[in-house]
């Protein structure tokens, strides 16, 4: 086909306003044990791929209200951080590790009773 009138405004295409997009970096986030009962905390494992960067841990449930947040800085390489769960109900949870304009996946991971 041919094009007609390529200076048309696409709606969402042509606003001022520019939101910079969030980019999935290539790493592997992994929570451990899964599933886990109260006493023993979960660890979350993120290989980054060689980036040093500040992050932040995010527990969510499955409505996706954040429980639980915490600042870490993720080394070069391979960083495991330990979250204690104890406070959390029995049920299934997603973990996002986040940085500034990058996202490193999210992972579910399922708190039992005892």
């Amino acid at each position: 086909g041919a094009y007609t009138n390529l200076n048309v405004c696409v709606k969402d295409l042509c606003s001022t306003t520019y939101t910079k997009p969030v980019n999935t970096i290539e790493g592997n986030t992994t929570v451990f044990p899964n599933p886990v009962s109260t006493g023993t905390p979960i660890n979350v494992k993120y290989d980054n791929d060689g980036f040093a960067k500040d992050a932040t841990i995010i527990i969510t449930d499955v409505a996706g209200r954040v429980l639980f947040t915490q600042d870490v800085t993720m080394e070069m390489g391979s960083t495991t951080t330990q979250i204690n769960v104890d406070r959390l109900a029995a049920a299934t949870y997603f973990v996002t590790v986040r940085g500034d304009n990058w996202n490193g996946g999210v992972e579910k991971f399922i708190k039992v009773a005892q």
